[in-house]
């Protein structure tokens, strides 16, 4: 993570004149949102989101509190009320960008990620805000992202599909989710990668998708997908706990810590409550943890160790590399909808426990990344297994919070198409087409 900047105690901002001026009411209410907007920026920039206090945001503003709570109802709600004013700007410059752009689908992509990326290199932290501490703003935050990527899907299909084609919208979805990955670790600079381009590392993501589906492919996955959801209907569901790797009460403690966490009732909880939860003593809790977040991350460390395994025997039994990741992806899906736990707990537990959690479960969605692309039949560039992550992640996530998780096997085909498609590039996979590759 970013080391956090330390800023001076003074205000930012100078504050209005006292006495007599003319602004009005209007005026004056404006001019303190923009400064309230631009002090939650660079305190969250200085200690992240889950440390900055209204206190701090309204002596960096040069507001009262009165003032403050004029505005705004708590610190989320101006930590949102700022993530939405960026997330506009940064916005309608890549689209203003694309549009004034002539020339090939290229250029206009070209144009809108230079867009973004010059905004991101004049302003990191407001960038570092949107793309990156909006996870750690519990479930309002990642709720507000998925929500502005919603928004994002029609200008980037019509940037990459100008013309009228079958465009399915998990495939959306899934693009505009890689997007957003690649952002966020393009300000993270998670691990110790070198920082690449980002104009181009979108474009490695993005482009490949350009040359869409034909009608008999989109139709092919709509088949599956519908073959897919038959077999789920008809088959019983077994909700089978998961192999336990620690003792009973130990394993009943970390599962009922996820629960609270998918239920947005995990942030300053204390051990009796997830003892309570878990149905054992108290006791128990202290002689295994050593606070409530070490028992959600040992939690999530297990689940992860299972979704890794899943995907593990698949990866190795088929012919192709293709219809490994398929077979693998399925199996992913599969384990998801017999483990609805780790299904909420990857799409909104971790995001209502903190910072921790939220880059735990990145990490975890990279790591599934990187081993469906590790066998590809090129070496992926991190931005490509960024994107890979951010797609799985990003659409499993959406179908999950849409309350639609025991269909997550009918979107097998679609996230095994998104992730094979930058791996094998853009010629190679119109070539082979989706119904090809997953032969």
């Amino acid at each position: 993570m970013q080391t956090k900047r330390l800023i001076a105690a003074g205000p930012l901002y100078a504050r209005l004149p006292r006495g007599p001026h003319r602004l009005g009411r209007r005026a004056v209410l404006l001019n303190q949102r923009a400064r309230l907007h631009g002090a939650m920026i660079e305190a969250v920039a200085e200690a992240g989101y889950e440390a900055t206090s209204v206190k701090r945001v309204i002596a960096l503003a040069g507001v009262s509190r009165r003032a403050f709570y004029e505005q705004f109802a708590n610190r989320q709600d101006c930590f949102l009320a700022t993530f939405d004013a960026i997330a506009a700007h940064a916005f309608s410059r890549a689209r203003s960008a694309c549009l004034a752009a002539d020339g090939s689908r290229d250029r206009r992509l070209r144009a809108a990620f230079g867009a973004l990326a010059r905004d991101a290199a004049a302003h990191p932290a407001a960038a570092t805000l949107v793309a990156v501490e909006i996870e750690t703003c519990g479930l309002a935050g990642v709720a507000r992202l998925r929500r502005v990527g919603a928004s994002c899907e029609p200008a980037l299909a019509r940037a990459l599909w100008r013309e009228p084609a079958p465009v399915p919208a998990p495939l959306v979805r899934g693009v505009v989710g890689g997007v957003h990955a690649i952002i966020a670790a393009h300000l993270t600079l998670e691990g110790a990668r070198p920082r690449s381009s980002l104009p181009d590392a979108l474009l490695a993501w993005t482009l490949p998708f350009a040359a869409g589906l034909a009608p008999s492919q989109a139709a092919q996955m709509a088949r599956e997908a519908a073959a897919v959801l038959r077999e789920a209907s008809a088959a019983p569901v077994s909700r089978a706990p998961a192999s336990p790797r620690h003792a009973p009460e130990h394993r009943a403690l970390q599962r009922a810590a996820l629960r609270l966490a998918a239920l947005g009732e995990f942030r300053d909880v204390a051990p009796a409550r997830i003892a309570d939860e878990a149905r054992v003593p108290v006791e128990s809790f202290h002689a295994s943890f050593a606070d409530p977040d070490a028992c959600f991350a040992t939690g999530l460390e297990e689940l992860a160790c299972e979704l890794l395994e899943s995907v593990e025997e698949p990866l190795a039994s088929a012919d192709s590399w293709p219809a490994c990741v398929r077979d693998a992806v399925g199996a992913l899906l599969a384990h998801l909808v017999d483990q609805p736990l780790s299904a909420h707990t990857i799409s909104r537990g971790a995001f209502s426990v903190g910072a921790p959690a939220v880059r735990r479960n990145r990490a975890l969605a990279r790591a599934i990344a990187a081993r469906l692309l590790r066998d590809a039949p090129a070496d992926c560039a991190p931005a490509l297994i960024d994107g890979a992550a951010g797609a799985l992640w990003h659409t499993i996530g959406c179908q999950v919070a849409g309350g639609r998780a025991q269909l997550l096997p009918a979107l097998r085909d679609y996230l095994t198409y998104l992730l094979i498609t930058p791996a094998l590039g853009a010629e190679s996979a119109a070539e082979l087409g989706a119904s090809r590759a997953l032969d």
